[in-house]
């Protein structure tokens, strides 16, 4: 469930505002802001993200569906999917959600979730 800009595209951004950033009161704050794009492309490349995500629709839906993060939202609306159907749902998606911050945001992950 990569957000878009994907991590190629995150360092094609960093580079281009690298190249066309000229003001100079700008220079600390642009340069923490592609260092941190460029962390997160990194992240991204490792896929952790994507086995965390992998795992809670396979064990929702099983491993032979294409089930997406769409159908997922729609079902938990709907009631089709609940803690009821799937007692282990709200421990999958913690773990999602935890990986997704572990690339966009690692830092806010250690003072607020314990694992």
């Amino acid at each position: 469930m990569f957000k878009k800009p994907d991590s190629e595209g995150l360092r094609q951004i960093a580079q281009e505002t690298r190249a066309s950033e000229t003001s100079p009161q700008n220079e600390r704050y642009v340069a923490a802001m592609i260092d941190n794009a460029m962390a997160i492309a990194e992240r991204q490349d490792a896929g952790t993200e994507q086995i965390a995500e992998q795992a809670l629709l396979h064990t929702i839906y099983g491993k032979e569906t294409g089930a997406d993060w769409p159908q997922l939202a729609d079902d938990l609306r709907s009631g089709t999917i609940s803690e009821d159907t799937h007692p282990q749902l709200l421990k999958h998606l913690i773990a999602t959600v935890q990986q997704e911050l572990a690339i966009s945001n690692p830092g806010f992950l250690v003072p607020h979730f314990k694992a």
